[in-house]
C-alpha cells in the first residue's frame, strides 16, 4: 500500500503534548483548510509528505507535523 499517509488512514496515532501540558488533537491534513480556489492551495499532488495540523483543545496552540507516506 505505497503512498498512503499513515495518519490519514489511521495506521498510526501521534500523541504530541502541547507546552501547556495537554495532549494535542489531530485536526487533519493542512490541505483540508485550503479550498481549490485559495491562493495557498497546492497544485503539487505528488508531494513526498502529508502535513497535519495538531491543535491543543486547552490553549488553542497549533503545530504542523509532516508525515512521509508509507
Amino acid at each position: 500500500m505505497p503512498g498512503v499517509c499513515p495518519l490519514c488512514n489511521n495506521l498510526i496515532a501521534i500523541n504530541r503534548r502541547c507546552p501547556c501540558g495537554a495532549v494535542m488533537k489531530d485536526a487533519g491534513p493542512v490541505s483540508d483548510y485550503f479550498g481549490p480556489y485559495s491562493a495557498y492551495f497546492s497544485t503539487d499532488f505528488t508531494a513526498p509528505y502529508c502535513t497535519h495540523l495538531f491543535a491543543c483543545p486547552v490553549c488553542g496552540r497549533d503545530r504542523r507535523i509532516s508525515m512521509h507516506p508509507e
